[in-house]
């Protein structure tokens, strides 16, 4: 497709033509001191479009067996965007091990694009056992289910990682259960910037 997906605005009021207002303004809030968009209104602009984009094609992905990672870059795909301006946004560094800056970005991400925190957290548990080396195949299910069984799906995927991390050592569940509270903050700071957005 040659079609220029991200048509870089020339001033302020071609951004608020680009992209909602509203979504700006949760960009701003949901990411403190971001680098550089305050001051950058093209970066700014291609962050949030992509964003949009993104929201717009996450419900023909449905809930997947997929790391944090190969998430996006299957919704990037489907939008056909470049990820780029939507990770620099979001300080999410994808080919970094897994720490609490990775989780608190994934989770101020995850939100903005509308997933609910079970999808999140499914998404963020794949990514660590990518990172200690397991490939998990859950049995009877596949790959890619519709959002219309999401619930029934998670509930599966539930049930298997929780028989695949009893296997883990102590120190990696202890990690496990760090991360989880820090989805959890992070969902709930995100929320709330969202709410006192006028």
């Amino acid at each position: 497709m040659s079609q220029n997906l991200f048509p870089a605005p020339e001033s302020p009021d071609d951004v608020n033509r680009a992209v909602p207002g509203w979504l700006c303004e949760v960009l701003q809030l949901a990411c403190p001191e971001p680098p550089g968009l305050r001051t950058n209104g093209r970066q700014a602009a291609s962050a949030a479009w992509g964003i949009v984009q993104l929201r717009r094609v996450r419900p023909q992905e449905g809930v997947s067996w997929t790391s944090v990672g190969d998430y996006l870059q299957r919704l990037a795909g489907l939008a056909a965007l470049s990820l780029d301006p939507i990770l620099q946004w979001a300080s999410l560094r994808l080919d970094e091990p897994l720490d609490e800056f990775f989780v608190s970005a994934w989770g101020r991400l995850a939100r903005t694009l509308g997933l609910d925190q079970p999808q999140a957290w499914l998404h963020l548990r794949l990514s660590l056992g990518e990172e200690r080396g397991d490939n998990p195949e859950p049995p009877m299910l596949s790959m890619r289910l519709s959002s219309s069984s999401a619930v029934a799906s998670l509930q599966l995927y539930e049930d298997f990682l929780a028989q695949l991390e009893a296997q883990w050592e102590e120190s990696v569940r202890t990690r496990l259960r760090a991360f989880e509270r820090l989805l959890q903050k992070s969902y709930q700071e995100t929320a709330y910037q969202e709410e006192i957005t006028p």
